[in-house]
């Protein structure tokens, strides 16, 4: 919506859930992609050491955090396609989480 493409989106006869499920995929590859960049960062420029990790444990993990959180992912994109306005999801986890984690970041 942000970009001006959501309408054009819209017209074609492409269905709304397959636009909301699409655009959290997205978020997704593109979260996987900086993470392995980082820990090859790590491991290149500072020797990180990796032999002990459990990488089954961080797979299954991974799936059980993307299968909670995506249903706010999914909500909150559900808000923005139907009012076309601003996510309030999105401003309410991201303060509960700022005033529950202890810490705020900029």
């Amino acid at each position: 919506q942000m970009l001006g493409t959501l309408e054009a989106l819209l017209v074609t006869q492409t269905e709304i859930p397959v636009i909301l499920i699409a655009s959290s995929i997205y978020s997704f590859i593109w979260a996987t992609i900086k993470s392995v960049i980082y820990l090859l960062l790590g491991v290149l420029l500072f020797d990180l050491d990796l032999s002990n990790a459990n990488f089954i444990g961080v797979a299954v993990m991974l799936l059980l955090t993307i299968t909670a959180f995506s249903g706010f992912g999914i909500l909150a994109a559900s808000f923005v396609m139907v009012l076309k306005k601003g996510d309030p999801i999105n401003f309410i986890l991201s303060n509960l989480s700022k005033l529950l984690g202890g810490f705020y970041y900029l």
